[in-house]
């Protein structure tokens, strides 16, 4: 293996760490009994991404919060995301709902993540 080669590896070992390094931040927070994971709001979850994406441990919340609910709004197959949509992205796109639906924030946080999710990846009617 040529020198450059190793560099290129190792700089994408080094992307790869970073991002693996965010996501278990976010995991730890999430797994912490932090009180406002169990009553999470829709006005509680905006109030800890207002300063997003910034990094502390508040915005680790919001986003492990938001990827958490996604991953299980995955699982059940309620909407049919395209491949390659970030967690950035998703996380952006959900604040901007809890931003522009100030009615419900009431209402529970992942159930919000949830309807946004399936609003914005709507999958065809099946045919039947």
């Amino acid at each position: 293996m040529e020198l450059t080669q190793i560099e290129t590896t190792l700089r994408g070992w080094n992307n790869m760490e970073t991002h693996v390094k965010k996501l278990l931040i976010a995991a730890v927070i999430c797994a912490f009994p932090y009180s406002a994971t169990a009553d999470m709001t829709g006005r509680r979850l905006k109030a800890h991404c207002e300063r997003y994406p910034q990094q502390s441990e508040l915005t680790a919340l919001c986003a492990g919060f938001i990827w958490g609910s996604i991953e299980t709004a995955r699982a059940l197959k309620v909407a049919c995301e395209p491949a390659g949509v970030s967690g950035a992205r998703l996380t952006d796109m959900t604040i901007k709902y809890l931003l522009a639906h100030p009615q419900e924030l009431d209402h529970s946080a992942s159930s919000l993540i949830i309807d946004m999710y399936k609003k914005e990846f709507p999958c065809p009617p099946s045919r039947g």
